[in-house]
């Protein structure tokens, strides 16, 4: 068998010429395929698409971001290759997707979204139950649930929903949401408990809570006609805890943790979709403080745990939330104009092949569906500049927008447009009950709003083909 010789001039020309600025990062992926080149004795531009994924795996990538990065740095290669004469197809182009992606993950734990969580929270029959899992949802523990035991509703400030937690001894603050405030009241006042929330059918199927000063109560349980009381400790946590496992499906394994761990995940989200990026200092410090979890010291300097950040990386907001965020803020479009054209050092070929990473960015940003018509089919998709092309600064995510084709060729030739409050609009000129159906329609933006179409990009472009709209006042 002849030994080919791998062509690693070729992925330094490729980086030099069209990703000059991240040299390193793409050189050390192309490289690192060096040993599946060397096992199907070819080179990375001539595998087939199973050969691709065999070279994914290998790499043991672990998160989301990881994958997409690798993978888009080795498609853009075999672009170049193709457009440099040293191979004749890219088996990425029809594959590359979200779906395809998790392929490449490995297992991950399963948390609760807060729609699944409040979903459960709705249905529980006892707001005895509701207020353990909402308290752990929001923060509240201590050691041996004692916050959770020994709250009161003497505890609970409704003027700015503060709650005071005592944990052995320990008083701390924490401001809760006003569905958290209304359970705890609903708790207290609730004197039956419902068994298995409310699936039960035996003499014991609706015990007394016994009077107590403090928001969970035990219950009253009557056998062989002796009325005895369930212990007010963190037994009664778990007990409790392990019905609502049972009673709505969930895996066996999941306890309080869980619910806590989904709580510190929302927290992220949250945070990430107020800032509209990837704050993720911001995110370890929030939930640091509302989960009362310990620091740690490095050179004198406190930090919040290494291990919160399972809970606030980008990918695991992906999993649960299906959201993507950007890591830090995107710096606004600013119009490029004729004057800024590509010059003759910016090759044909370098042209297409950033050309593909805008499509890709923009396919992805918008959750692989048109802007307009929520069309998913990926071969009717294109990646649309809002000002046209001019250099490789138009490759801006602030100026794409995914868009069907025959939605493409209308905005390119000014037929529709978007005005500042994202209303598609459709000129007169276009004859067509259908495409006037979508008139002042609002497009589906991503959820990165750093991501959002430019608002200078769509004026400019509304300026540019006013006279096909019959008023200024359409725009």
């Amino acid at each position: 068998m002849i030994t080919i010789d791998i062509n690693d001039q070729l992925k330094e020309e490729f980086v030099q010429k069209v990703y000059p600025n991240q040299n390193g990062h793409y050189l050390k992926i192309l490289k690192g395929s060096k040993r599946k080149e060397v096992q199907f004795n070819k080179n990375i531009y001539e595998f087939n698409l199973n050969e691709l994924e065999i070279l994914l795996k290998s790499y043991n990538l672990s998160t989301y971001n990881s994958v997409r990065t690798y993978a888009q740095a080795i498609k853009s290669y075999i672009k170049y290759c193709v457009e440099t004469g040293h191979a004749t197809h890219n088996p990425l182009d029809n594959v590359f997707s979200s779906k395809w992606f998790e392929q490449f993950l490995p297992q991950r734990k399963l948390y609760l979204s807060d729609k699944v969580f409040n979903k459960i929270i709705e249905e529980c029959k006892n707001p005895q139950d509701a207020v353990i899992l909402q308290l752990l949802f929001e923060g509240a523990g201590g050691k041996t649930f004692s916050e959770l035991l020994n709250l009161k509703v003497a505890d609970v400030n409704i003027k700015d929903n503060t709650l005071k937690l005592n944990d052995k001894g320990r008083i701390r603050y924490l401001s809760v949401s006003q569905k958290c405030i209304d359970l705890i009241f609903q708790a207290d006042k609730k004197d039956v408990y419902f068994s298995k929330n409310g699936n039960s059918t035996g003499p014991n199927s609706m015990p007394h809570l016994i009077p107590s000063e403090f928001v969970i109560k035990p219950n009253k349980m009557g056998r062989k006609g002796k009325e005895t009381e369930e212990n007010s400790d963190e037994h009664l946590i778990y007990r409790r805890l392990s019905t609502i496992v049972e009673v709505f499906n969930l895996p066996p394994k999941f306890g309080a943790q869980f619910f806590k761990d989904s709580g510190k995940i929302a927290l992220a989200k949250n945070i990430y979709e107020e800032k509209g990026y990837l704050a993720e200092d911001l995110a370890l410090e929030k939930i640091s403080k509302r989960f009362n979890i310990k620091k740690q010291t490095i050179k004198g300097k406190e930090y919040p745990a290494h291990s919160l950040k399972q809970f606030t990386n980008a990918d695991i907001i992906y999993d649960i939330y299906n959201l993507e965020f950007q890591t830090k803020r995107i710096d606004p479009f600013i119009l490029v104009g004729e004057s800024s054209k590509d010059t003759e050092e910016t090759t044909e070929v370098r042209r297409r092949v950033r050309q593909a990473k805008f499509s890709d960015d923009i396919y992805f940003n918008y959750f692989e569906k048109c802007a307009i018509t929520n069309e998913s089919i990926k071969a009717v998709l294109e990646s649309a500049h809002i000002e046209s092309y001019t250099n490789e600064q138009s490759h801006h995510p602030q100026n794409g927008i995914l868009l069907r084709i025959d939605f493409h060729r209308l905005f390119d030739n000014g037929l529709i447009t978007i005005n500042e409050n994202y209303e598609l609009l459709v000129s007169d000129k276009v004859e067509s009950d259908y495409y006037q159906s979508f008139n002042k329609r609002i497009i589906r933006l991503p959820r990165n709003k750093d991501c959002h179409p430019s608002q200078i990009a769509l004026q400019h472009h509304r300026e540019t083909y006013k006279e096909n709209f019959h008023t200024l006042s359409h725009l």
